[in-house]
């Protein structure tokens, strides 16, 4: 060696494909299916679902437990009444309203279903009186 001289280091996969810079040697069939995917949709995708908020990252981010934000949804859903309460804070626990709700809804379900007056009608509900009321219409 020639003092004063460097000698090059050979640096890691220095020697791989330029189509697929991950490894030596050919694509693997996987690599250019993947490689055939991304450049039809315009890019690698982002993630499994891109710019959706999982329930469970929904609930870690406001400290509440999953179960809460279903129950809240369901609330929001059938008894939008109770909606303005319980984000003013009126309603602390909102287990025991779900509980009573629910089963108040699905008795009412149920009483309805048992007097179906023929094929061609539809169930409909509304609240009224702070009620679950069904009814039948035929179209």
């Amino acid at each position: 060696m020639i003092a004063g001289t460097v000698t090059p280091v050979a640096e890691r996969n220095a020697d791989s494909s330029p189509v697929n810079d991950h490894r030596n040697g050919p694509m693997t069939n996987a690599e250019r299916q993947k490689r055939y995917r991304d450049k039809l949709r315009g890019g690698p995708p982002v993630g499994r679902w891109a710019c959706h908020l999982s329930v469970a990252k929904a609930a870690q981010i406001q400290g509440i437990g999953r179960t809460m934000i279903f129950m809240a949804g369901w609330i929001s859903k059938y008894a939008p009444e109770y909606e303005e309460q319980i984000i003013s804070g009126k309603i602390k626990a909102l287990t025991p309203l779900y509980h009573r709700l629910k089963s108040e809804y699905e008795a009412k379900l149920f009483k309805a279903l048992n007097v179906r007056p023929s094929d061609g009608a539809t169930l409909f509900f509304r609240r009224e009186d702070d009620e679950f009321v069904f009814e039948w219409t035929e179209e």
